[in-house]
């Protein structure tokens, strides 16, 4: 930093140092070489697309539960042979259980011990609703009754009389990325 009240040196000098001073803090921000406004215009690009997916790109969310037990239930009211009804508990939070309705796609892969290839199964909810029989649950998490419907395959396909397990993905629909982080 120049000091101007300097008695050992001319006003001119002071001047001149002060110029070259602010000349050499303004080479800081100049952006000379090819490659330096090649990296400039990529950080710029790259912050435009993040902000523009932030604002208006989407986020599919789902749920997805470990060694769920499904209780087979009989056939569903539709006219398809190939499509049963299964139910099943659940413990999660009231708010993510109100994002899952009627109709809702959910993902079924049974835990079939001698088939490492085991193939997921597609299908919906048919019902949701709370179940209160005296459970204890851990904060803000509730159990939760839920119908499915899903392929007749799964009873078929060597669960040897016994309810299929396996691990449940339920869709809970997109989200923008601004309002999954809060910033909405």
């Amino acid at each position: 930093m120049i000091l101007f009240n300097n008695p050992l040196s001319s006003f001119h000098e002071q001047v001149a140092e002060a110029k070259e001073e602010r000349e050499q803090n303004s080479l800081l921000l100049v952006v000379s070489t090819p490659h330096e406004k090649l990296i400039l215009v990529a950080v710029v690009i790259i912050g435009l697309v993040m902000g523009a997916w932030l604002a208006f790109g989407s986020v599919n969310q789902s749920l997805s539960l470990k060694n769920v037990v499904l209780h087979p239930m009989g056939s569903t009211d539709s006219n398809d042979q190939d499509i049963a009804r299964y139910q099943t508990l659940l413990p999660m939070r009231q708010d993510v259980a109100e994002k899952i309705s009627t109709g809702t796609k959910v993902e079924f892969v049974p835990m079939i011990f001698n088939d490492l290839e085991t193939q997921a199964l597609e299908g919906e909810v048919i019902e949701i609703m709370p179940f209160d029989a005296g459970l204890k649950s851990s904060g803000s998490t509730t159990f939760f009754v839920v119908d499915l419907s899903l392929p007749v395959a799964l009873l078929r396909e060597g669960m040897m009389g016994q309810a299929p397990e396996g691990r449940l993905a339920i869709g809970l629909g997109y989200q923008t990325p601004a309002a999954l982080l809060g910033l909405r």
